[in-house]
């Protein structure tokens, strides 16, 4: 694998920092239809004095004559014809953001403008009839009513508006909605295509598809109640729900809701729940729901140990001759089942598979827990020389790069440090796609090294400066994306990069006693180190701490210090997950869960759920999709801290 020797420098200027504020500026008012002269003048005159963005001059040129085509309609389709928006072949990603919030202004626009004129132009006919379809989304609905309504008092207009709407319903062979039914003039061509067709709204699926969720609300209600009956009445009324009204209700969405009540039915009935899988699996339309039915279905005979039953589903759902391209879970319990049977050549083959196709999984970590159970000689040494093989260095200096190279990065640099993602991803995703004389200005160079090669440097080249700008989510999105798309392979740097050292001298301060690859994964997992993460819900900082609990920890602690002082976050963070240690007598699984989920859920799930006394079964069993896959995840990245440094992990789980 090509490793690089030397760190390239994408510096940046503070012209081109005050024009990526601008651009940013920009695209936040174009969604809410504002452009605004000192914006776009700015954009202008600093256009020259930022080179990194020389690419965007078209946009940036555009955009200002878009603001300055006030009422004229006759300067709108000048400056705002589809030719203008023509995507370039190079960096489309952040040219098409830019060109698509610029071609909603302009859509928007023409509503503004055309909505007063008496008579509709050709030009004014061809633009609607082009975005029509636009105009006609839920998003939109508002906005195009409006514009009818006003369109009204306009006779010559509304009957060339109204023509062009029953032309497209009736050509596309679509419903008409009632909100444009009440404000067009209704053809006797389009009345006779109505009463053909019928007014074909989507009130009909929202209507039924919120009674859907509306049961599904109430068997929630009644399971958080602890009514069993209830339940059980709730869940046959939305299987016979969904049957009387299929044609209204997305499959998909009535396939994961029942994915989602049948464990929860499996605590007390587990025959209910393999009629309620057996129905998602008749019902799935994607690959990735098909195999959660087939694996919900196995796991009820696991639940009950019924090793012979699970064996019969294997074979009936063909998970041997396809075991390759299962997911890493399902590829684990296939591989246990025969464990359990006595299978225990077959069972090992199926768990080095495992081990070897999808290493940095969590499966594959428990994986070899039951490998070393079964005697075979897959040992965390083994790993370790693994990870440790390095590839052949390659050594390049700027000169060797182009400049479209070298400016996308400053770019990806640049989004990073004003922690715009957004942008930052868009970016990333034009400089993967260089290759060849795009990438090196130095043709012998390019010749030299396969496409395969320059991918490899390039995700390097983005995965370390995301890391020195301490972006670790991007570096992690980065390095996933290409491990899975076989332009990466493990190595000791891609897995540093993966699971990285950070606060080490806070966690010991304040955590003398904890385990510092613990206090590592859960903060990877929970900010990926962001002293400055916010969740939806609240939670703040490194180790995502909800205000309110912060105040219980220590007193007069306000949200924004949870942010500002990373120190005193992990702190707090160390001190509340200490007493969690403590309350749960060192049970990890437990500890994680109530740390995610809360303590009181966690004691829910454990009177109701957590039957089992294996912590492998008690783990899948976590009633929260976000919560079981928080706590899988920390136990693979303590597993990676703990064979990358020298600090022993408990055997806690």
């Amino acid at each position: 694998m090509p490793r690089l020797e030397d760190r390239l420098s994408f510096n940046y200027s503070a012209e081109e920092r005050l024009f990526a504020l601008n651009l940013q500026e920009l695209l936040k008012n174009l969604k809410q239809n504002i452009i605004t002269p000192y914006n776009t003048d700015e954009l202008v005159r600093l256009l020259p004095l930022a080179p990194a963005f020389s690419v965007l001059s078209s946009q940036v040129l555009l955009a200002k004559e878009i603001r300055e085509i006030g009422n004229s309609i006759n300067k709108f389709h000048q400056t705002c014809k589809k030719s203008n928006f023509t995507e370039s072949k190079i960096l489309s990603a952040i040219l098409g953001r830019i060109n698509l919030a610029l071609h909603e202004y302009c859509n928007w626009k023409f509503l503004q403008i055309s909505g007063s004129v008496k008579e509709f132009s050709a030009e004014d006919i061809a633009y609607l009839e082009e975005y029509l379809p636009t105009y006609l989304q839920n998003n939109k609905r508002m906005v195009f009513s409006k514009f009818l309504l006003n369109v009204k008092r306009r006779p010559a207009a509304h009957e060339s508006i109204s023509q062009i709407v029953a032309n497209h319903y009736i050509t596309q062979n679509n419903p008409p909605q009632s909100f444009i039914i009440d404000n067009i003039k209704i053809s006797k061509e389009l009345q006779n295509y109505i009463q053909g067709r019928g007014i074909g709204d989507e009130e009909a699926k929202d209507y039924y598809t919120t009674q859907f969720k509306g049961i599904y609300d109430a068997f929630k209600k009644s399971l958080k109640n602890e009514d069993r009956d209830l339940a059980k009445t709730y869940s046959d009324h939305l299987l016979s729900y969904y049957n009387q009204n299929k044609d209204y209700i997305s499959a998909t969405m009535a396939c994961k809701t029942f994915l989602n009540i049948g464990p929860a039915i499996a605590t007390f009935s587990y025959e209910r729940a393999l009629a309620i899988f057996q129905f998602a699996l008749k019902i799935s339309e994607t690959p990735e729901d098909k195999m959660e039915s087939q694996f919900q279905i196995l796991w009820l005979s696991i639940l009950q140990r019924k090793f012979d039953l699970a064996q019969k589903a294997i074979e009936k759902y063909g998970f041997i001759d396809r075991f390759a391209s299962l997911d890493p879970k399902l590829q684990f319990w296939v591989a246990y089942c025969f464990k359990k049977n006595g299978e225990k050549y077959l069972a090992r083959h199926l768990f080095s598979q495992l081990v070897q196709n999808s290493p940095l999984e969590y499966y594959a970590v428990t994986a070899l827990e039951e490998l070393k159970d079964l005697g075979y000689p897959i040992t965390r040494d083994n790993l370790v020389n693994k990870i440790k093989t390095r590839g052949i260095a390659y050594s390049f200096t700027s000169n060797d790069y182009t400049a479209m190279f070298l400016n996308a990065m400053k770019r990806v640099a640049l989004w990073s440090d004003l922690a715009n993602e957004q942008l930052a991803y868009l970016e990333i995703k034009d400089v993967a796609e260089l290759e060849g004389e795009q990438l090196f200005a130095n043709k012998e160079i390019a010749e030299s090294l396969s496409s395969s090669e320059q991918k490899k440097l390039i995700t390097m080249h983005l995965s370390k400066l995301l890391t020195d700008k301490k972006q670790f989510l991007q570096t992690f999105k980065v390095i996933y994306k290409s491990l899975s798309n076989n332009i990466l392979g493990i190595n000791d740097e891609v897995v540093r990069m993966l699971f990285p050292f950070q606060y080490v001298s806070q966690i010991k301060k304040f955590g003398k006693e904890m385990n510092l690859a613990m206090v590592l994964a859960l903060i990877r997992q929970e900010s990926a180190f962001n002293p400055r993460a916010q969740s939806m819900v609240g939670a703040r900082g490194l180790m995502q701490i909800m205000p309110n609990t912060a105040k219980q920890l220590k007193r007069n602690v306000t949200a924004g210090q949870l942010i500002s002082n990373p120190d005193l976050n992990i702190q707090l963070g160390l001190k509340y997950l200490k007493q969690l240690m403590n309350k749960y007598d060192g049970n990890l699984v437990y500890t994680l869960a109530a740390y995610n989920a809360g303590e009181r859920r966690l004691a829910n799930w454990v009177e109701n759920i957590f039957k089992n006394h294996d912590p492998l079964i008690t783990v899948e069993l976590i009633p929260f999709q976000e919560t079981q896959q928080y706590v899988k995840y920390i136990y693979r990245n303590m597993f990676f801290y703990n064979l990358l440094g020298i600090y022993e992990v408990d055997n806690n789980l």
